[in-house]
């Protein structure tokens, strides 16, 4: 485990939360100052998601590179892995956002039949141009939808990779220029900026650029003549931070996928070596564990959002929607704990000991 990287994951889904805060009907409530940090700041949000993408493909090279190509590891028992991690939690926030749909009056006999079904099989994020297909149900979801699309294809682009290390980076290196291109060449089409932040295959680019970045990780790891790391992770976040101040002026349908690239992949390499001040500072148990948990924070706290407005608005308990945030916050890291140790630890030990094959 990279301990700055399992820190830095809470990071990105805190700003996740608060772009779904910002998307909810508690925005109307803020003041004026409130409502320029949510319009200019907060809703930039999604770009957690491509932080989660590129990191998971560093991950999984990470984790498990070195296993497929000593063949310490199968197929089926990598696919089981991964399964075992996500999919239960998947599947209980599934089940979990069919009353609150229930509340918001929705349409239960078309809700449950296909809609219900592609939820359950993790393809909604295939199903365009429709948010009430891939946004149903647990909103968020829909990148759970990617990830399993990632890890189907991992073994072979391990196997690519591994074959054929220059073709793999001369391909990762057109696709991230193609991308680009092909927005430019749709942005007076008509075609929405959310099927490149929603497509897996669109998204495909992010986890293989991250699988990049691990080989670039193993190169730098082994040097020894890099210094004053502190002041590089420094200069990666002020790199991203510049790239946010400019936000504004950049269209949407490249800043909903390939705008983030750049200074997302630089901190999380930087931070990846864990030699500066700042990755120290991230390591501390308190943000370890916030890291731990944070799978779970992001899967269930825009349904808690919701659950708890619709209760707000009949029952009025906060008045105060500042409070009503805070409260927000930690009841969603109350939940994702509580799930963490009595549900996503369980069933993964559980499905991994009947199901991972012994070698």
């Amino acid at each position: 485990m990279i301990n700055s990287l399992t820190a830095l994951r809470f990071v990105f889904a805190l700003m996740v939360f608060l772009l779904h805060i910002c998307n909810s009907r508690i925005a109307m409530h803020f003041d004026s100052q409130t409502q320029w940090l949510a319009i200019n700041i907060f809703k930039e949000g999604y770009i957690g998601v491509g932080f989660f993408f590129i990191l998971s493909g560093f991950i999984m090279a990470y984790t498990y590179k070195d296993k497929f190509v000593k063949k310490r590891i199968t197929k089926i028992n990598f696919w089981v892995l991964r399964f075992a991690r996500i999919y239960p939690l998947h599947l209980l926030t599934l089940f979990a956002s069919i009353p609150l749909l229930m509340l918001w009056n929705f349409n239960m006999n078309d809700m449950m039949g296909l809609p219900f079904a592609v939820n359950f099989y993790l393809l909604q994020a295939y199903i365009l141009p429709e948010g009430n297909w891939f946004w149903s149900f647990n909103s968020v979801s829909w990148s759970i939808s990617n990830e399993a699309f990632f890890y189907l294809l991992f073994p072979a682009i391990i196997f690519l990779l591994t074959k054929n290390l220059k073709f793999f980076i001369i391909a990762v290196l057109f696709a991230c220029a193609i991308i680009p291109i092909l927005m430019y060449e749709t942005l007076e089409t008509g075609f929405r900026p959310e099927w490149f932040y929603i497509h897996p295959v669109f998204r495909l680019v992010d986890f293989l650029v991250g699988i990049l970045l691990f080989e670039i990780y193993i190169k730098l790891q082994r040097s020894k003549a890099l210094k004053f790391m502190t002041l590089l992770e420094l200069f990666s976040l002020m790199i991203f931070f510049c790239f946010f101040i400019f936000h504004n002026s950049i269209n949407a349908i490249y800043r909903f996928s390939c705008y983030y690239w750049l200074p997302i992949s630089f901190i999380i390499l930087v931070f990846s070596l864990q030699r500066g001040y700042i990755s120290r500072l991230l390591s501390n148990k308190y943000m370890l564990y916030f890291g731990k948990i944070s799978y779970g924070f992001y899967m269930f706290h825009a349904l808690i959002i919701e659950y708890f407005i619709k209760m707000n608005q009949t029952y009025i308990v906060f008045s105060n929607y500042y409070l009503f945030v805070l409260f927000l916050f930690g009841f969603s890291i109350l939940v994702s704990s509580v799930s963490y140790y009595y549900f996503e630890q369980p069933v993964n030990s559980y499905l991994v000991r009947k199901f991972v094959k012994k070698g």
